[in-house]
């Protein structure tokens, strides 16, 4: 999303964008040129050329034209060629939409022509969006967007440093914003194929200072921790307290590139962490299993942290639930399997020890109870144990059960 500073005060309306070069290691600043600066013509039927407005609408109602405002927002060379997006504003606000139109829904889409849509940000609350190519070829999106309540108020003063943000906004600090940053994600790798393992990036937030890119790193066990500085006044115009809020989407393509889950899909609560320096923080699986979700709300400021780290995603602990010795030498277990969190089960290690200490040790490539394990000395009684195992390594044992010296079964 945008990380900007702009000032209702002083009329300087300069929106930084920082792309998520973050994900490589890499920079690419993109400078959002300001309504009065964009080409007149905005909508595709006035003959402007992609990108282009396809159609605005607000609560599924086009919008009034002479009342709403629409206008494609460019960027300086090169990012000009690999990203576009656009800004709302509305007759009578002195920007934005003005605090009446929280509650509105807006539906934009937009032809994006040569640029293909793989990542989207910016301020705004609860988006969605649709990414297709339309009848002519070109790359198109439609987004679903609620206004962000901003308060923009960091930097607002002539000469100021950008990051600094008022305790308390004033009262034209506080708007309703919609700005979306659509990218092609030009910077991660040479060919479109690396691209597209961004694609389906998306993030949103009423913050006004979200850096990208976030400062990742990697511990010495390979768990990576993506960290995002947050900034923004702390209180609103009448002394209460400023709550902000982030909807972030990481598709699963990126949770198997950059952070080394190989089956996302199978990821439980603590395959993910997610923390933030104040305000809650919800993570999960997206329905169809195609990304996952953070959600950030209540976070209070001046300057904040939210940090996505790699969890747990070894398989969880099995439990064996019954033994049967069914010959001299062999025993059978019968087990509640490991669930994966993040790396599928691909088999299961078996461990009998006797009361001799002679070790019979296994591993089978099943995944299904019940497992047998052979070996075992005549007339000598186990204790036996099993683990799983993964792609990215075992589950810890689980708890020992008695297998008998003779033929039986122990429950």
């Amino acid at each position: 999303m945008p990380s900007c500073t702009q000032s209702a005060r002083t009329r300087s309306w300069t929106a930084l964008a920082l792309a998520l070069t973050g994900l490589v290691g890499g920079l690419l600043a993109a400078v959002l040129a300001p309504p009065a600066q964009a080409a007149p013509l905005h909508y595709c039927a006035d003959g402007k050329p992609a990108p282009c407005l396809v159609s605005v609408l607000r609560n599924g109602t086009p919008i009034d034209r002479d009342v709403y405002f629409a206008t494609v927002d460019g960027y300086t060379p090169p990012e000009d060629k690999h990203t576009t997006g656009f800004t709302l504003s509305k007759a009578g606000v002195p920007h934005g939409l003005g605090p009446a139109e929280l509650s509105s829904t807006f539906t934009v889409t937009m032809k994006t022509g040569s640029i293909k849509p793989r990542i989207i940000d910016g301020w705004g609350r609860n988006g969605k969006s649709t990414r297709y190519r339309d009848g002519d070829g070109d790359w198109a999106v439609k987004i679903v967007v609620k206004p962000a309540n901003m308060l923009m108020s960091c930097g607002d003063e002539p000469g100021e440093d950008p990051t600094h943000c008022d305790e308390t906004a004033a009262p034209d600090d506080h708007i309703a914003y919609i700005v979306m940053r659509i990218s092609d994600a030009s910077w991660h790798g040479s060919t479109e194929a690396a691209r597209d393992r961004l694609w389906g990036l998306e993030s949103y937030s009423d913050i006004q200072l979200f850096w990208y890119p976030p400062n990742i790193t990697t511990s010495s066990t390979g768990v990576v921790t993506m960290d995002f500085l947050m900034q923004n006044a702390h209180n609103f115009p009448d002394g209460s307290t400023f709550h902000g809020t982030a909807n972030m989407r990481i598709p699963n393509q990126v949770l198997r590139d950059l952070y080394g889950i190989p089956a996302p899909e199978t990821m439980t609560d603590g395959s993910f962490t997610s923390t933030s320096t104040s305000g809650s923080v919800a993570s999960y699986q997206e329905s169809g299993d195609d990304a996952w979700r953070v959600d950030l709300t209540g976070a209070t400021f001046s300057r904040q942290h939210l940090r996505l780290k790699r969890g747990v995603i070894t398989p969880t602990r099995p439990d064996i639930t019954r033994t049967k010795r069914v010959s001299a030498g062999t025993a059978q277990l019968w087990f509640v399997t490991s669930k994966p969190r993040g790396a599928r089960v691909k088999g299961y290690q078996v461990r009998c020890v006797s009361g001799g200490g002679h070790v019979v040790q296994v591993l089978k490539s099943t995944t299904r109870s019940p497992v047998s394990i052979s070996g075992l000395r005549r007339g000598s009684a186990y204790t036996c144990k099993l683990r799983a195992r993964s792609q990215v390594g075992w589950s810890t044992w689980s708890l020992g059960h008695k297998v008998k010296s003779r033929v039986g079964a122990v429950g």
